[in-house]
């Protein structure tokens, strides 16, 4: 059995409703990211020292890139 023939029986593996909400979720938790990402910078009392804008700019990074994975995946499900 090659890779690839094994990559293709677990991506389809579980009952579709398991697959269901697992899209659903991602999907959400990925809008849920992305929204996070935006209000570090919106909302009021937002501080802008040198420090914290450099943790901003990191976390912001990490919440785009990781919710846009997550609803990338959920839109191939």
């Amino acid at each position: 059995m090659t890779p690839t023939e094994t990559l293709d029986q677990t991506r389809h593996a579980g009952p579709p409703v398991m697959r269901a909400i697992c899209t659903v979720a991602g999907g959400l938790a990925g809008g849920v990211f992305i929204g996070g990402a935006l209000g570090l910078w919106v909302l009021p009392g937002s501080n802008f020292g040198a420090e914290v804008l450099t943790l901003k700019a990191g976390l912001t990074a990490f919440l785009v890139m990781a919710g846009t994975t997550l609803i990338s995946a959920a839109r191939q499900a």
